[in-house]
């Protein structure tokens, strides 16, 4: 993991606690492999993964495929966040969002847009 990755991790979080989430890293949430975080509050318990991009429009296209894989390879509802190094940007899915809390001078956090049928399944 390289030192870029390691702080878009930290970023995420850093404003999962902020919102009272434990957050434990490279930890398997189920039975599966590991996660870059598993969250765990507020009656829930969910896995984000976390990349780092050069710049937004190298967001994958098959997220939800992703997410689905990733779900049945932790046994648990996953999350993605992108940050974007050059812009220090942090970019979420509109459920991660919900649980995350940033100052705007901390860096800039965006809400995920997800294009065309792409929709999030996980709850």
């Amino acid at each position: 993991m390289t030192i870029s990755d390691r702080f878009a991790v930290s970023l995420v979080s850093l404003a999962l606690l902020k919102r009272g989430y434990r957050t434990y890293k490279n930890v398997p949430p189920g039975i599966g492999a590991e996660a870059d975080l598993l969250v765990v509050g507020h009656g829930e318990k969910f896995a984000v993964e976390v990349s780092v991009l050069a710049h937004k429009e190298a967001i994958p296209h098959a997220l939800e495929h992703r997410r689905k894989q990733c779900e049945g390879e932790f046994g648990a509802p996953t999350y993605f966040a992108f940050l974007v190094d050059r812009d220090t940007r942090l970019l979420v899915d509109p459920e991660l969002y919900k649980r995350m809390l940033f100052s705007n001078e901390e860096v800039t956090l965006d809400e995920l847009e997800l294009q065309g049928d792409l929709a999030i399944t996980s709850k």
